[in-house]
């Protein structure tokens, strides 16, 4: 059998420095009172159902990018377009 010889000093091995990244620029985060301001510019009225077998539950809530609209069941309230067709699509309303 043949001897393997390995060699310690060899720097093949060794991690070599890695120039750092540079990060890519991004667009100015929206103020969170814009969103906000934005979607109550375009308001419509509903009217979500109370549910005969769950009379206790007296709330329905829906979040679009960390807020929260807690709309009571049973009355006839303004929200915001996008909350309506979030309960649409979800069956609510």
């Amino acid at each position: 059998m043949s001897k393997v010889e390995t060699n310690i000093d060899n720097n093949e091995n060794q991690t070599k420095p890695v120039e750092p990244v540079k990060p890519e620029p991004t667009k100015p985060v929206e103020k969170e009172y814009d969103f906000v301001k934005r979607l109550k510019k375009d308001m419509v009225e509903i009217k979500i159902p109370v549910d005969p077998m769950n009379k206790h539950l007296k709330t329905e809530d829906v979040y679009i990018n960390g807020y929260r609209w807690t709309i009571e069941k049973g009355k006839t309230v303004k929200v915001p377009r996008a909350v309506k067709e979030v309960l649409e699509n979800a069956g609510i309303i």
